[in-house]
């Protein structure tokens, strides 16, 4: 990389595997926008190297943390230079992804560059050729500092990718979402409450007509379940094709497989008009229809035909109302047992359960 930057005008200072003590030669200021073999400017450059040498480092020693200063300097000083020099801050690359400089320091996290970018004015709504915006890859991605560092240089946080109609909650929810669902998911849901502090769009659907909410009971994640609901999505909203959240719940068998407190959750909060288990077209869900759930059929048909009573209402009302994101406050004013009914007890209506411990192969196919 170094020779094609040298071929393209550029003169070259090593240190310890950085761009430093880059400069575009004075005679010829045009070729700030000169790329390399693979389509890069050095602006793309210094952020594909940014302590590259480090990142297969096989065990730190205790000189570990200077060096990686030291390195890090180097590189903040390398891409300071690039920028005082003139070159084009929001060049796209050349190859397919047309990404600028910003979208590449979110993609490899690196947040030093990002406010460095951003003070030398680069878009933070750029839009590469797939339409995703830094703050669209670092959601996707789950880098919560990095998106607190976009939304508080004027990212927009509601932009909707022109291709797939995701704005950067869905992406976060989404990869938040298929997350091996015994693994932690602590990091990812910083990430997701961060954009729901800041105002993100709970109930923007996306080209296939699903909100976030709606993406996480299709994959049935209980606990970004109650992120979204205590910054005020609506459960109760249908998709085009008639399906609520119940009912994208309970149409992946892995989560049938599995259910528990969250269809629990479902089927108390879900509004006597809201709770259906047929799509728009009066189908159920396919697993529903096999044998061994003819049971949990008839008990869900039943429950869709059954007023709420005044208690599970209030409780809804309650549960679904802005004052979750303060339950902290109410517990202090709540008797302990009301407080625990609202909050903490998800009994099943009308004993509906999916026992996994007797299914036969049919229920788990």
């Amino acid at each position: 990389m170094a020779q094609d930057m040298q071929r393209n005008g550029y003169s070259f200072t090593p240190g310890h595997g950085s761009l430093v003590g880059i400069s575009i030669r004075d005679e010829d200021p045009d070729r700030s926008s000169e790329r390399d073999s693979e389509g890069y400017t050095a602006l793309h450059s210094a952020i594909l190297t940014w302590g590259h040498h480090l990142r297969n480092w096989p065990k730190p020693n205790p000189g570990f943390k200077t060096t990686l200063s030291d390195v890090f300097a180097r590189d903040e000083l390398c891409l300071c230079r690039l920028c005082d020099q003139g070159v084009n801050i929001n060049a796209r690359s050349g190859d397919s992804s047309s990404q600028t400089a910003l979208h590449l320091a979110v993609r490899y996290g690196v947040l030093p560059a990002v406010a460095i970018l951003a003070s030398y004015g680069a878009d933070v709504n750029a839009e590469d050729s797939s339409g995703m915006t830094p703050l669209h890859v670092a959601s996707g991605t789950l880098q919560k500092d990095i998106v607190s560092s976009l939304i508080k240089l004027g990212a927009d946080i509601n932009a909707v990718s022109r291709w797939t109609g995701n704005n950067p909650l869905h992406l976060a929810t989404t990869a938040v979402a298929v997350r091996d669902h015994r693994g932690p998911a602590s990091t990812g849901l910083g990430c997701v409450a961060e954009l729901l502090r800041h105002r993100a769009d709970p109930e923007v659907a996306n080209r296939a007509d699903l909100t976030p909410l709606q993406e996480a009971c299709v994959y049935g994640r209980e606990e970004l379940v109650d992120v979204l609901l205590s910054h005020g999505a609506d459960l109760n909203r249908r998709t085009g094709a008639g399906e609520g959240c119940l009912l994208l719940f309970l149409g992946r068998p892995a989560n049938v497989r599995r259910a528990g407190s969250l269809l629990s959750k479902l089927l108390c909060l879900t509004r006597p008009s809201g709770l259906c288990v047929r799509d728009g077209s009066g189908r159920l869900p396919a697993v529903l229809m096999r044998p061994c759930y003819a049971a949990q059929r008839d008990r869900l048909l039943a429950l869709s035909r059954r007023p709420k009573s005044l208690k599970d209402l209030c409780k809804n009302r309650v549960y679904l109302s802005p004052a979750h994101a303060g339950r902290e406050q109410l517990r202090d004013v709540l008797p302990d047992a009301i407080f625990n009914f609202v909050f903490n007890r998800w009994d099943a209506p009308g004993d509906v359960s999916f026992s996994t411990e007797e299914d036969d192969g049919e229920c788990l196919g």
